[in-house]
């Protein structure tokens, strides 16, 4: 039987399992559809092949999807997890990158359909795909789970986030979040051995191992994969966290502490690699809710170190290492310093208003992301969100000259998307 045919069958198993045996099963999920209206600079290269050659250059892309989820209760210490997805994404962006590409420019960070290339098990599979669209499905959790004693052992696809970064977070080791994404739902899934142990004193070790694979010969090596190992304990009122890692034959090593100070909590982690005879990059921050006005409040102030970051950015794109970083979603900056500060008000019991504001202290540069949360009805979420950057010439997110003549810049977006969650 084929790999796909184990996994439907598994699947066939998991999700309805009254068929064979009596297992219980809870089931959930979304339906989503998402719009984005996406400018660009007048000299940014992605208009450079506009059939209009006209400025300001706009694209309308669209998104549809649907996630399934399952977990299956074999016992009460083993469960198994799997969520089902099918996506569509497609439109005036894609066929615009499928253009640069034809014509020799390839921009990074575009192969968020293909991340299963990096990864032990292809369980992907494309329905359609064109210059202008792709629709596809796949299993994003594939998990069983034991829980014995103090020991919770889980093998397959699934999720893991390590590290106390709010929107950078270089602790976090499998998936981690873009900080301009900030209407998340749930986190990429990934192949992973996952055993973790809490000490009747609190104390939790946990340990991953992730095998991985070339994205260029598809070859399962040690080079590819990660091992990690983070040990968690708590002092007093100080939380604190040791992490010893291999990834991606490199050598991690970092150490995260958190805690309060009067009613506000933080949290820092310093990450160290031995890439380049040593690179180390932190983060720190702060967060409150407050009432003020009759509203409730929340506010946070983060300051992230990239190690691995550069002023120059033209030469970063082009240099393989950040852009197989930019390509897996392990970084998605350019620059070192940077400095995020988010506000949010509960307008009303069902509407939120956030604005989060990323800032490249060296340029300086940035973005603004305004967004409303409408929680249309008990089960319908509509979002609106947008991205605004702002900067100077030759800085990042005000756009800089690349060595063919032509202007990388961010693009303004405005975001709609409706959730609906059963």
């Amino acid at each position: 039987m084929s790999r796909w045919g184990v996994a439907l069958a598994a699947a066939f198993l998991m999700a309805f399992p009254w068929v064979v045996l009596a297992f219980s099963v809870e089931t959930g999920g979304l339906a989503q559809v998402s719009t984005r209206g996406i400018g660009y600079d007048a000299e940014d290269v992605r208009g450079s092949l506009d059939p209009s050659d006209q400025a300001p250059y706009d694209d309308l892309e669209s998104a549809a999807g649907f996630r399934l989820t399952t977990r299956t209760s074999f016992s009460e210490a083993v469960t198994g997890d799997l969520d089902y997805e099918f996506l569509f994404a497609g439109g005036e962006a894609t066929q615009r990158r499928s253009d640069l590409a034809a014509a020799g420019f390839p921009l990074p960070g575009g192969d968020s359909g293909d991340i299963d290339r990096y990864r032990l098990f292809d369980l992907t599979r494309e329905v359609s795909s064109s210059a202008s669209q792709r629709t596809l499905h796949r299993l994003d959790r594939f998990s069983i789970n034991g829980e014995f004693g103090g020991a919770d052992l889980r093998i397959g696809r699934q999720a893991v986030t390590w590290g106390g970064g709010l929107l950078f977070n270089p602790m976090d080791l499998v998936n981690p979040f873009s900080p301009t994404d900030t209407l998340r739902d749930y986190k990429a899934g990934d192949d992973l051995v996952f055993l973790g142990y809490t000490h009747a004193t609190g104390r939790e070790l946990q340990v991953i191992v992730g095998p991985g694979r070339e994205a260029d010969t598809g070859e399962v090596t040690s080079a590819a994969s990660r091992y990690a190992t983070k040990l968690h304990g708590s002092f007093g009122s100080l939380d604190a966290d040791l992490l010893v890692a291999r990834h991606r034959d490199h050598t991690l090593s970092g150490v995260g502490f958190s805690g309060y100070a009067g009613e506000a909590a933080w949290r820092g982690d310093l990450i160290v690699s031995d890439e380049d005879g040593g690179i180390f990059s932190a983060v720190a921050n702060m967060d409150l809710s407050w009432v003020a006005w009759n509203k409730n409040w929340y506010g946070f102030i983060e300051v992230y170190h990239n190690g691995y970051g550069t002023s120059g950015y033209a030469d970063a794109l082009t240099d393989p290492a950040t852009a197989s970083r930019l390509s897996r979603g392990e970084v998605f900056i350019l620059g070192k310093n940077y400095l995020a500060l988010r506000v949010q008000m509960e307008a009303h019991p069902l509407v939120n208003l956030t604005l989060t504001s990323i800032s490249n202290l060296d340029d300086p540069s940035g973005t603004l992301q305004p967004t409303l949360v409408w929680d249309a009805l008990q089960n319908l979420r509509v979002d609106i969100g947008a991205l605004i950057p702002w900067g100077a010439p030759e800085t990042e997110y005000g756009g800089f000259s690349l060595p063919n003549g032509k202007k990388a810049a961010p693009t303004r977006e405005l975001i709609l998307r409706g959730s609906w969650f059963f």
